[in-house]
């Protein structure tokens, strides 16, 4: 059983504190060994910052700014979320090992950035949002069979890759991280499947052959 946290927080040099907060933590159960065994493993982080962007030259000169690391919008940065669950099993016998691998994964990020300041829009402010917030599951599984012929060990795997991945995201002015009207919004779902077959063959000591067949789908 492993278990692992980590904890941080930072407000850089700048005159506007970026209070980046960071939680970083996993979770492992494992039983057996590397090659006969299995594990499970939960993920999980967090992130949230303010962002200190680029500052025009005139600000400084006419006083706007008091120095460099100041800033103008005070509300850019963004915050960050990612969960994920794993599993692993092998089997390994003499001839034949076997794996089988699955995972999901959740992750979500808003981020608001301004770039341009009053530009475009004088009244507001150019601020901008990009979310994302996404989940993506897949499963592995191949299977291995080891040959042995004069002297030469052949490996041949045939195994097969399935994915799914389901998106969320936009575009969309705000103002001090509240949104104003929508530019765009999409959501994206595509699912990949593929199939292969690999034979390794060990000649010698120094000289070794491999060929692969790999099929894939996407819908």
């Amino acid at each position: 059983f492993l278990y692992a946290l980590e904890l941080m927080r930072n407000d850089g040099p700048f005159t506007r504190p970026d209070d980046f907060k960071k939680v970083n933590a996993v979770m492992r159960y494992s039983e057996g060994f590397a090659n006969n065994g299995f594990n499970l493993t939960a993920m999980l982080y967090r992130g949230s910052w303010n962002s200190t962007d680029q500052i025009p030259q005139r600000a400084l000169k006419d006083g706007t700014l008091s120095n460099r690391l100041d800033t103008i919008d005070t509300t850019d940065g963004g915050a960050a979320h990612r969960y994920s669950l794993s599993g692993i099993w092998r089997r390994t016998d003499t001839d034949d090992a076997s794996k089988v691998s699955a995972y999901l994964i959740r992750n979500q990020l808003d981020l608001f950035s301004n770039f341009t300041y009053f530009m475009d829009d004088p009244i507001n402010g150019d601020q901008f949002s990009q979310p994302d917030r996404r989940v993506t599951g897949g499963i592995n599984a191949s299977h291995t069979w080891h040959t042995h012929f004069q002297g030469r060990n052949t490996d041949i795997t045939l195994g097969s890759q399935l994915q799914n991945d389901n998106i969320f995201n936009g575009l969309y002015k705000t103002r001090a991280r509240q949104t104003l009207s929508t530019v765009r919004q999409d959501h994206i779902t595509e699912t990949s499947l593929g199939v292969y077959l690999d034979a390794s063959t060990r000649w010698n000591e120094f000289f070794r052959t491999n060929f692969g067949l790999r099929q894939i789908g996407r819908a």
